[in-house]
């Protein structure tokens, strides 16, 4: 029994391993084949490059979503690789650069694969290899994924840290661990304290967890979000 134990986990790490670099390098693949297009060029320049760091994180970005996360990440990224997209870009709505669609994209690749690797790990560890590959393709079924797998934008950041938030749940996890993820949620989308909400609020409904530490799960992350949200810039859309 601890043999075919050992043996079902070997399979697993296994399999989970394969399963990264192949979700890395789909993920590669899918940034070199689309061009750079007017958003991620927009945040490259305007939220990556042109703030500082401390700017950055005291939230003064002209960006609607001025949630620091993604973008220091990035920038980290960008001053790791040496990599500046300078004055190629001159408003256009998209543009061929070969090295930035990759490099730009890598944190976003990196997001997208640890979720995927992650809805996968869960199922297959709880119920079976074949859950997990079932659970696996359900997942690549979403067009979020695609959409946004190869995005140099905060979507990848923002669907990795809910699929950490869900499993959590799920899987009754550890309470700072959940505490952890709602808070770096709090700074990489607005609506990210949405989700938060509901958690907490679903956890004391169902009495998982007694008022005080589902107060304590919404709480420090919502005045982190009371920060950003003050200064983020507003905008008027006019649609028809």
């Amino acid at each position: 029994s601890d043999d075919l134990m050992i043996k079902s986990n070997k399979i697993l790490f296994g399999a989970t391993v394969c399963l990264t670099a192949i979700l890395f390098f789909t993920g590669i693949l899918l940034s070199q084949r689309k061009p750079l297009w007017n958003d991620e060029l927009y945040t490259q320049k305007e939220s990556v490059e042109r703030p500082s760091y401390f700017e950055i994180l005291s939230g003064r970005l002209a960006e609607g979503n001025n949630f620091p996360l993604f973008y220091l990440i990035q920038k980290a990224v960008c001053d790791v690789g040496r990599y500046r997209l300078g004055d190629q870009w001159h408003s256009e709505w998209q543009i061929s650069e070969p090295r930035g669609q990759v490099i730009l994209r890598i944190p976003s690749n990196i997001f997208m694969t640890l979720s995927l690797v992650c809805i996968f790990y869960y199922f297959a560890a709880q119920f079976s290899l074949g859950a997990g590959i079932y659970a696996l393709l359900v997942a690549l079924s979403s067009v979020m994924v695609w959409g946004y797998w190869a995005e140099a934008r905060p979507y990848g950041l923002w669907f990795f840290l809910t699929t950490l938030q869900l499993l959590l749940v799920l899987g009754k996890g550890n309470l700072r661990a959940l505490l952890g993820v709602n808070l770096l949620l709090a700074l990489t989308v607005s609506f990210g304290i949405i989700q938060t909400f509901l958690v907490s609020a679903l956890l004391w409904l169902e009495k998982k967890y007694g008022w005080k530490k589902c107060l304590a799960l919404f709480v420090p992350p919502f005045l982190v979000f009371l920060f950003y949200f003050i200064q983020s810039p507003r905008f008027r859309f006019h649609l028809p």
